[in-house]
C-alpha cells in the first residue's frame, strides 16, 4: 500500500501580484509505479482548490463545484497528467515565473523551493495548459476557474529514488 506524508509546504509571493508558487513536498512510503503515485497524489485531502496550501493537522472543505485549480476535480486522473522530460518541466516552471518576475526566476528561494525539485533523473509530469488540449477535451476537463494572465501551471517530481514526490503549483488567480 502506497502512502504520501507531508514533508514541507512553501509558498513564494510574486510582488507587486496576485501571483504566488505553492512546492508542496511529500515523502513516499511504499512501493508504487508513477501512475499509482500521481493517482495517490490526487487523493490526498485537500486535492480540491485548496491543495497547495492544504495543511493535514485541520480539515479540508471540499468545493461544491469540485475545483482543482482551472480543472474540474472529477475528470483529472493520472492519465490527465503529460510526461515530461526533467528539463523540460523545470524550463516551463521557470518561463511561468520569468512572465511575471525576472528577478524571482533567478532567485535563491525560487532556486532552492522549486528548481531544485528538478533532479536530472527525476520523473516529471504536468497537467495540460488550456492552449495545451484540443478544443473537444476542454469542456470536460477546465472549470470557469483560469488564470488571469499567464495561467495556471501544475508540475509533479517524483525522484530517482521514488522516496520523494514534490507538487509545484503557479497560479495567478
Amino acid at each position: 500500500m502506497i502512502s504520501l506524508r507531508l514533508a514541507r509546504r512553501d509558498t513564494i509571493h510574486l510582488p507587486a501580484r496576485f501571483a504566488w508558487i505553492s512546492v508542496v513536498e511529500f515523502g513516499i512510503e511504499g512501493e508504487a509505479d508513477n501512475d499509482e503515485l500521481l493517482s495517490a497524489l490526487l487523493e490526498q485531502p485537500g486535492a480540491d482548490d485548496a491543495y497547495p496550501f492544504y495543511d493535514p493537522s485541520r480539515p479540508v472543505r471540499a468545493h461544491d463545484d469540485g475545483v482543482h485549480g482551472p480543472y474540474r476535480l472529477a475528470a483529472v486522473t493520472s492519465d490527465t497528467f503529460l510526461r515530461l522530460d526533467s528539463r523540460a518541466a523545470r524550463d516551463r516552471l521557470v518561463r511561468w515565473v520569468e512572465a511575471y518576475e525576472p528577478t524571482v526566476a533567478r532567485s535563491p528561494e525560487f532556486t532552492s523551493l522549486a528548481v531544485d525539485a528538478f533532479g536530472e533523473r527525476s520523473a516529471a509530469y504536468a497537467l495540460p495548459s488550456f492552449n495545451d488540449m484540443p478544443e473537444i477535451d476542454r469542456d470536460e476537463l477546465w472549470s470557469t476557474v483560469l488564470g488571469n494572465e499567464t495561467g495556471y501551471e501544475e508540475i509533479v517530481t517524483i525522484s530517482p529514488t521514488r522516496d520523494k514526490l514534490t507538487l509545484i503549483v503557479a497560479s495567478d488567480d
